[in-house]
Formats: C-alpha cells, sequence, structure tokens
C-alpha cells in the first residue's frame, strides 16, 4: 500500500478501504444495484499502484480496485475517490473524469496488445462539513451551454473525410478547397496535367472569392497558396514539372506576385541545406570541405532536373557558371 498522506480522514479511509472484506461490503452498499449485477466482487484486488496523477493526487485520496465482468473477459474497473475539503470543489465532475481518462491511459500502456477500452466506475465519499454535498457532480453542469454540451461532449467526432469526397463537392468550398483538393491527390500514383488544371481552378476560384482589397492588402493569401504549392511539389508525384510551373504562371495574381519563384527559392534552400548536411556528412570521411561541395553539386544537378534556371541556381548554390555547365553535362551523359 503507498504511504499515507494528508488529512486522518484520508489515513483511515485508506487504511479502512484497502481490507478487501471492508471494500467488498462497501461495494455493495453504495454501487448502483445495476453495476452489482454484472460485476464479480469475488475476483476484487487492489491495484498497488496509483493510476492518476501527481496534480490530482494532491487534492483527492484514492483507491483502486479491479475486478471482471460476471460472464466475460473484460477488466472493469472499480475506482474510489475521496473529497475531504470543508469547500466542495466546483470542477469535481471534471477531475472524476480526468482521472477515469488516467485509469484508462495506464491500463492500455500495460497492455498495449489489448484494443478494448476498461470500464472504470467512479464513487465519491465525501465528509465535509457542508452537508448534504451541495454541487452538481454532472459535467455537463460545467458548461455554459449545456443543450450545445449535450450535442458535442463526448460525442463521436465530426468527420471531415477528403478522401471520400468528390472533386465536384470539394470546388463548391471556395477558400478551403484549394487545401482539401490537394489532400485528397497528394497520394495519386501520377500527378497529371488534369489535376493539376484542378489545381489552378481551385486557386482561380479562391482568387475570385476574396475582395482584391483583400488580397492587395493581406498576405495570407500568399502565404496560403505558397504553403500547398510547396506541400504538392514535395509530396505529390508530379509527372512533369515544367507542365506544373507552366500551368500555374498562367495565373495572374501567381505570376504578379512571383509566387512560383518564391516558390523555387524555398523548395532550393531546403534542397541546400540537405545537401549540405549529406556534405557535412561525407566530410567526415573524406574533408568536411570537400563533402559540403559535393553535397551542393548534388544539389545543383537536382534542381537542373527540375528545369531551375540556372541564373538562380548559381545565385543560390555559389557554384560557377563553368562548374553549372560542367554538372549540366554530366547529366546529360
Amino acid at each position: 500500500m503507498t504511504e499515507l498522506t494528508n488529512t486522518p480522514h484520508d489515513k483511515i479511509f485508506r487504511l479502512s478501504l484497502s481490507n478487501l472484506e471492508v471494500a467488498k461490503d462497501f461495494l455493495k452498499n453504495h454501487l448502483p444495484k445495476q453495476i452489482l449485477k454484472i460485476i464479480n466482487l469475488k475476483n476484487l484486488t487492489v491495484c498497488p499502484n496509483s493510476y492518476i496523477t501527481e496534480e490530482l493526487a494532491e487534492n483527492l485520496s484514492d483507491i483502486l480496485y479491479k475486478t471482471n465482468v460476471i460472464h466475460g473477459k473484460q477488466d472493469c474497473y472499480i475506482y474510489t475517490l475521496v473529497e475531504h475539503q470543508s469547500v466542495p470543489l466546483w470542477n469535481m465532475p471534471l477531475r472524476i473524469m480526468q482521472y477515469q481518462l488516467a485509469v484508462i491511459d495506464t491500463h492500455l500502456r500495460q497492455n498495449p496488445k489489448q484494443k478494448k477500452l476498461p470500464i472504470v466506475v467512479p464513487l465519491l465519499v465525501y465528509n465535509g462539513t457542508k452537508s448534504p454535498y451541495p454541487l452538481s457532480l454532472n459535467i455537463f453542469d460545467l458548461f455554459h451551454d449545456l443543450e450545445l454540451a449535450k450535442k458535442t461532449f463526448a460525442k463521436p467526432a465530426y468527420l471531415v473525410d477528403v478522401t471520400a469526397m468528390s472533386d465536384l463537392e470539394i470546388k463548391k468550398h471556395n477558400i478551403v478547397g484549394l487545401l482539401e483538393f490537394s489532400q485528397k491527390h497528394i497520394r495519386d500514383r501520377k500527378f497529371f496535367k488534369l489535376t493539376i488544371k484542378n489545381l489552378t481552378y481551385m486557386i482561380n476560384q479562391l482568387l475570385n472569392s476574396v475582395p482584391n482589397q483583400e488580397i492587395a492588402n493581406n498576405n495570407w493569401i500568399k502565404n496560403y497558396i505558397i504553403g500547398v504549392l510547396h506541400y504538392v511539389y514535395y509530396f505529390a508525384n508530379i509527372v512533369d514539372d515544367a507542365e506544373f510551373y507552366k500551368e500555374l504562371e498562367e495565373i495572374e495574381f501567381i505570376k504578379k506576385e512571383n509566387i512560383m519563384g518564391a516558390l523555387a527559392r524555398k523548395i532550393e534552400n531546403q534542397g541546400i541545406q540537405k545537401g549540405m548536411q549529406q556534405g557535412m556528412q561525407q566530410g567526415m570521411q573524406q574533408g568536411m570541405q570537400q563533402g559540403m561541395h559535393q553535397g551542393i553539386q548534388q544539389v545543383a544537378l537536382k534542381l537542373l532536373q527540375k528545369g531551375i534556371e540556372r541564373s538562380v541556381i548559381i545565385e543560390t548554390t555559389g557554384l560557377s557558371a563553368q562548374e553549372i555547365e560542367e554538372i549540366s553535362n554530366k547529366k546529360m551523359d
């Protein structure tokens, strides 16, 4: 049994209810009949370690019992909580739920192969100065909007499954449709011209849905488009990079804001950083300077293969025009 702390009330409570015979009688008298009918108190055991966080344990004493459901193999936890404060806690329902989740989480960590959750039945024992217990134990009473809480709390999440949405449905979403379309098609085996054209359609639709003044005065649109295109360029299986650039450059906003140039620089910078890291690793064996140079050359080769202009590659990598020419010749070989 863990060390007894806090008040004398905690001490006698835990000392008494750590005795299984006392515990069984306590549960028989205080658990609802519908629960007593389905659990097997003969197999009741006291869990040796606390299943709760230290923060919660500072305010509440706990004893955790483990048993099973009659005619079933599922574990069932009976969790008893003691509250000895003279002023009852307004958020006690939330704290009890935190206890329940802590027990479930510990159970799953100790039994990683199990795919079902155990039942945790909380009991709160109170012997404070105010009688009877003056506050609600219904967690819904803690919310400002009771009706909204009942519709949302402890309910299944509202699922947004982009894989099941049709392109036609996505195209109805003026702003977020660009993100949804990209995420839906990012794992396509091939990112063909038609997909790219649909991508440009989504960008045009986004631009047409936002007032010109907002487009001119806010960077969020530009940053949003660059972020999505960067995501697509890096993770989609684009068949033709040149076609990708060509189609998008036809959008006036992208051309005016030099978005493809900004995207290219972002991709190049990341590629150079990766190349330098690779170069540094090679340099551990062959000399750091030589390794970094080789890494940059590898990046330059990849950028050439992507069709990036040589002037941009020279400016970004620091390589000479002659070195770029030599790398280009190797590419052709």
